[in-house]
C-alpha cells in the first residue's frame, strides 16, 4: 500500500493518511474531485488589483489606495467591493453577494449587506466618477462615468 500525507500546507485535510495502491492514488489525484479541493485555483483567478478611476483596490491585502492615503477594508467590505469590481458596470445580483459573503440570503443578512454598501459608498466618494447604484429588487452596480473599461483588473 501507498500512504499519502496531504497535499500542501493550505489544504483542507492536513496530514490525513490515505491507504491505497499507487494506481488508485494516481486516478484519485487526476480526478475532478481532487482538483476541486485545491484553493490555489481560486486565488489564481483573482485579479491582483482593480483600478476604479483614481482608486486602486488590492483584494489580497484588502487595501484601497485613495488620493488621501491607504485604507484597509474589513473582510466583508473587501469581498463585496471585489464582487462589484468583477461585475464591472453590470448587475451584481443581491442573492449572489449574500450567498458568497454571508452564506445565507435572508432579511437580516440583506440589511447587513445594505450597511456595507453604505460604507463602500462613503469610501468611494473620493472618486467622483464611481458610484454604487441600487437596482430595486435585483442587486447593485458599480458604475463609472465614461468608458465601460474604467474598472480594470490587473
Amino acid at each position: 500500500p501507498f500512504s499519502y500525507q496531504g497535499r500542501d500546507a493550505s489544504s483542507d485535510i492536513k496530514s490525513m493518511p490515505l491507504q491505497c495502491s499507487p494506481r488508485i492514488l494516481e486516478t484519485f489525484m487526476q480526478s475532478r474531485a481532487f482538483s476541486g479541493w485545491s484553493r490555489s485555483k481560486k486565488s489564481s483567478e483573482q485579479a491582483s488589483e482593480y483600478r476604479i478611476g483614481k482608486l486602486t483596490y488590492r483584494p489580497t491585502t484588502r487595501e484601497l489606495e485613495t488620493p488621501s492615503g491607504m485604507q484597509r477594508l474589513s473582510p466583508k467590505e473587501g469581498k463585496l467591493l471585489e464582487l462589484l469590481c468583477e461585475s464591472k458596470n453590470d448587475l451584481l445580483p443581491r442573492s449572489k453577494a449574500l450567498n458568497l459573503i454571508w452564506k445565507d440570503d435572508n432579511y437580516f443578512t440583506a440589511r447587513s449587506m445594505d450597511v456595507y454598501i453604505a460604507k463602500l459608498r462613503k469610501i468611494l466618494k473620493e472618486e467622483p466618477n464611481a458610484k454604487i447604484i441600487n437596482i430595486h429588487g435585483e442587486g447593485f452596480r458599480l458604475m463609472t462615468q465614461g468608458k465601460k473599461e474604467s474598472i480594470k483588473a490587473s
